[in-house]
């Protein structure tokens, strides 16, 4: 049957279309609208009407693709943005209402776990995956996750804090990153870190795409 899967992120909204066949998922189609969600919260950790319009038009249009395309299953989450969001249960009641969904929120370390089933493949390996609003960092084995943690230093929330205008900003914008890693780590001090690493989300596919030229 084929299925959909829709994610509110603090920088984007994206969905996956697959075929689910037994145990076995083919992708079929992936959509993204950028919608900057996280640039939506206030002083008072509310997200702005316009933000939550935004994404909620993102969704109701990704849902009638879905269904017009005969999924039979559609579900929804949203990660930091919303997490943090203290108008989260407004925001909701907006998504059922103009999408006709319920929202699930994903929690830090859910969200580190699932990012790293989605990258990892086989083998001892560490992933890192850095978002709008956090980084989710995850050590393990195969489908074995040892360690998984989220960090509140997402690109966009550390823009917002330290704003880069020259190359020398950077080393401030390191320094705040590497305290707040520091401080996550002290509730993993006997983790052993892997040889290998990957990298998933809008960082690392510029960096990449920057590399290669592309």
């Amino acid at each position: 049957m084929k299925v959909a899967v829709i994610g509110i992120g603090s920088n984007s909204v994206r969905m996956l279309v697959c075929e689910v066949v037994g145990q076995e998922m083919h992708r079929l189609r992936r959509e993204r609208a950028g919608t900057r969600l996280f640039a939506g919260l206030d002083a008072r950790g509310n997200l702005s009407a316009e933000a939550m319009a935004s994404s909620c038009a993102a969704v109701k249009q990704m849902a009638e693709s879905a269904r017009a395309e005969g999924c039979e299953a559609l579900h929804l989450f949203a990660t930091s943005a919303t997490r943090d969001a203290a108008n989260q249960a407004e925001f909701a009641a907006l998504i059922a209402e103009r999408a006709g969904l319920e929202m699930e929120i994903c929690p830090g370390e859910r969200e580190a776990a699932l990012s790293f089933l989605g990258a990892a493949g086989r083998g001892d390996c560490g992933v890192i995956d850095i978002g709008g609003g956090s980084t989710e960092i995850i050590v393990g084995d195969g489908m074995d996750v040892r360690c998984g943690f989220s960090c509140q230093m997402g690109a966009v929330r550390l823009a917002g804090l330290i704003p880069i205008r020259d190359h020398g900003d950077l080393s401030a914008v390191q320094t705040v990153a590497a305290d707040i890693l520091e401080h996550a780590l002290r509730d993993h001090s006997t983790l052993s870190l892997p040889k290998t690493w990957r990298g998933t989300g809008g960082t690392f596919t510029t960096l990449a795409a920057m590399m290669k030229g592309i």
